[in-house]
């Protein structure tokens, strides 16, 4: 009995050896992932995402636009599930994240040798293994790469066995002729692009990197195949244009710092391709934030990256004949797959710097898959020419590149320990990172280190007078009360940036605090017009408004808001408050009810309800409403009385 079962291990074990040792690479390179915790972003992800707590939520996820900071339902959905798991325990999310890299790397390897891409073993270690990935990998909230990866690959994978016959018979050129065409598994390879684009739009990219392997391996394109990719195409733009839509409007990817011209844009572009190569090439260092390219068109050496990708394009094309199309291939899929980050189209964290290595995850396969096959033909060619101890040697020294990428993982991985360390080894490579230094300084004032907090901020300013910077000093006044340093400090930072919708909301807060209402109007109102398109500006406008005592103005300028944003839970509540001053309790009701569909987890609108329901004589529901309130937030102390006062006259 003993002996085949080990004849069975050791025939499982010769089948899949490849992808055991893609599975410890990964498994090596990522270790460090287990200490670390929450970072960038993570708090409207995670850590702060209402919707993660309750069922409702989970069905706003997939239902209502601006639930969560970008529409991919797939993504918030795994975390809804994780949440219910282990709740905000980092270690969880971040094993995920490391599982669902090393899932897509091992299907990545079968797409590579379904492709006949050359040492597909070593391209998919390569993916495993960058550095540039670690970002994507060791970052909770780029769980969207690493799952609409898997998705993105593991729909092109079923999308080639649409053709059996070709693949059966080891036939790419019967499969780009389109032979054997199976509808099952077309439908199948639909649905997971579908999943890809509900992880993440970037994958929009899939069926024209289809045709262009289609082109690569046969040179032309089947009609079988344009057709079968045409819906996807479709698919893909239609997601695009949501994910667009969302970064204007609810991410807000808009304002005077994305208003580059087309030719600045194609700068950027242009300087952003040669600087995902070279973090490829060579990945050191790497940044969270990277400094911003001169983008200034009166430059001529501007203008030589562009130069050069035309040039090289070109002689792609020309010479394909005598090199080969793979070259132009892996050209075309990296600045496809690239585009969406390019700057053609505003992406919200271009606003701190136009490159990231998160924005490379699937577009750095095209230049590993190229690298991959030509030094398969470089060391086969050296091979022949070797004896049989030295052709060991050099095929096992190949391997020394993949171990040195691992150990520069191992490297870069604590720098996601934690956010303080993040942007501390950020200003180590990058001193200008204005955004770490104003991030640090909210960190250490959190913590109750001013000074530190101080110097922060302080080099935030000192780098560029940006908006978070000369923002952090006055807020930071402001919480400790001193409200007149508050206002200095903001009238200095709005006569350099007068466009700073968020000073002039600080600002007419503290004018408020120091009893000066029509300043405090005033400046709210600056706000609005500055920054229409944020409710909590028009919410804040009600309520100085309110404290002014101009209650007619204050409900009229409600109604506008609440026009502008139906969605807006915080108006919506400042509306079922108003109703409820004014007597209207059905009008409150309503009103509230609708607060709570936006925000599951809005206390004092369940607070609000409750104290209706009670007035009406509805002592089940009030129960049940304040047994809510205290579930959301167990400190509540006139939610823990009423309940009390209820329960005892039962």
């Amino acid at each position: 009995m003993f002996w085949p079962v080990v004849a069975y291990l050791r025939s499982m074990l010769a089948r899949h050896r490849v992808d055991l040792a893609l599975l410890i690479a990964v498994a090596i390179a990522y270790a460090g992932v287990a200490q670390c915790g929450y970072i960038w972003d993570d708090d409207d992800y995670v850590t702060r995402n209402s919707h993660l707590r309750t069922s409702a939520g989970l069905v706003n996820i997939w239902t209502k636009l601006g639930a969560t900071p970008q529409y991919y339902p797939l993504v918030f959905t795994t975390f809804w599930i994780e949440y219910q798991l282990w709740g905000l325990n980092p270690l969880g999310f971040h094993l995920v994240n490391v599982g669902l890299h090393a899932l897509t790397t091992l299907m990545l390897y079968r797409l590579l040798r379904v492709l006949g891409v050359e040492w597909p073993w070593f391209a998919a270690l390569l993916f495993a293994v960058h550095p540039v990935h670690v970002e994507s990998v060791a970052w909770v909230t780029e769980r969207k790469n690493v799952l609409s990866a898997l998705f993105y690959v593991w729909s092109a994978r079923v999308f080639l066995t649409c053709w059996g016959r070709g693949i059966e018979n080891n036939s790419p050129a019967a499969w780009w002729r389109g032979e054997g065409f199976r509808y099952d598994r077309y439908a199948a390879a639909t649905g997971l692009f579908v999943a890809a684009l509900l992880s993440k739009s970037v994958t929009a990219s899939l069926p024209a990197a289809l045709l262009v392997c289609a082109w690569w391996r046969g040179g032309r394109l089947a009609r079988p195949l344009v057709l079968a990719v045409t819906p996807w195409l479709l698919l893909g733009a239609a997601s695009g244009a949501l994910t667009s839509y969302v970064e204007r409007q609810v991410v807000l990817a808009t304002g005077d710092e994305f208003q580059w011209t087309f030719v600045e844009r194609l700068i950027i572009a242009s300087k952003a391709v040669w600087f995902y190569l070279g973090k490829l090439l060579w990945p050191a260092p790497l940044v969270f934030f990277y400094p911003r390219f001169n983008i200034d068109p009166t430059v001529l050496a501007n203008w030589v990256p562009l130069a050069a990708i035309v040039l090289l394009l070109t002689l792609g094309a020309i010479f394909r004949g005598q090199i080969g199309r793979a070259p132009l291939a892996a050209a075309l899929f990296f600045g496809g797959t690239l585009f969406p980050a390019l700057g053609f189209v505003n992406v919200y964290p271009m606003r701190y710097s136009f490159v990231a290595d998160h924005f490379q995850y699937l577009a750095s396969l095209g230049p590993i898959c190229l690298v991959a096959g030509g030094l398969s033909r470089l060391i086969d060619g050296l091979v022949a020419k070797w004896s049989s101890r030295g052709q060991q040697l050099l095929r096992g020294a190949v391997l020394l590149w993949p171990a040195f990428l691992i150990g520069l993982v191992i490297a870069r991985v604590p720098a996601y320990t934690n956010a303080e360390r993040l942007y501390l080894t950020t200003l180590r490579d990058n001193p200008a990172a204005e955004t770490a230094s104003m991030n640090l300084g909210v960190i250490y004032y959190d913590r109750g280190d001013l000074e530190r907090a101080r110097a922060s901020f302080a080099d935030c300013i000192r780098v560029n007078p940006c908006p978070e910077g000369h923002h952090g000093l006055p807020e930071m006044a402001a919480k400790n009360g001193m409200y007149g340093d508050a206002v200095e400090h903001l009238r200095h930072c709005l006569a350099i940036i007068p466009r700073h919708d968020r000073a002039w909301a600080l600002l007419s807060t503290c004018h408020q605090e120091l009893g000066n209402s029509p300043a405090a109007v005033e400046a709210i109102r600056r706000a609005v017009a500055v920054a229409p398109n944020q409710s909590e500006h028009r919410a804040q406008l009600f309520r100085q408004l309110v404290k002014s005592g101009r209650t007619d103005l204050a409900i009229e300028e409600l109604r506008i808001g609440l026009q502008q944003f139906p969605n807006s839970a915080e108006l919506a509540f400042l509306e079922g408050s108003m109703q409820m001053v004014l007597e209207n309790d059905e009008a409150a009701r309503l009103a509230l009810l609708r607060c709570i569909q936006v925000a599951p987890s809005h206390v004092q609108a369940h607070f609000n309800l409750a104290k209706l329901a009670r007035a009406r004589g509805d002592r089940v529901l009030a129960k049940r409403l304040l047994a809510r309130v205290l579930e959301l937030d167990p400190q509540h102390a006139e939610a823990a009385a009423a309940l009390d006062a209820l329960q005892s006259t039962d």
